[in-house]
């Protein structure tokens, strides 16, 4: 039972991840992003190493949230972009790390006026930290 459930919701990730048009916010809402790219799910990997996502997965991780969203729901994409960008996959890491403007994108949450909103710091925090502590090599 637990099997067919799982591998139903993986099906989903996996036709979306099908679809040209699929958008990353699509993406983050499926409830086993998380879990799958944890797996290495390989079209997930691929899909999340475009540059184009991973400056957005930066962009929600950085920038302020409208407020015009209901609360409930206002930081939950910034919460999943957090726990992608500092889960244990080597190539978003890789990828992440070895792209200049990619990093000086993150940079740009430290450059913003006080006060930084205290939750986004804290993802913003928990992907530098992650970033540091895997690619500990690199000249930051």
């Amino acid at each position: 039972m637990f099997w067919e459930c799982n591998s139903v919701s993986s099906s989903q990730l996996e036709s979306l991840l099908e679809k040209e048009s699929v958008g990353l916010p699509e993406i983050l809402e499926q409830e086993d992003v998380i879990q799958e790219c944890k797996n290495q799910n390989k079209k997930l990997i691929d899909f999340l190493c475009q540059p184009a996502m991973l400056k957005e997965l930066i962009n929600l991780v950085v920038l302020e949230p409208s407020a015009a969203l209901d609360e409930s729901e206002r930081f939950k994409l910034p919460n999943i972009a957090s726990e992608i960008l500092t889960c244990e996959n080597q190539a978003l890491t890789l990828h992440i790390a070895s792209e200049e403007s990619l990093l000086q994108h993150l940079y740009t949450f430290v450059d913003q006026p006080p006060p930084l909103n205290p939750l986004l710091s804290s993802f913003f925090s928990k992907a530098f930290a992650a970033l540091l502590v895997r690619k500990s090599d690199q000249d930051w």
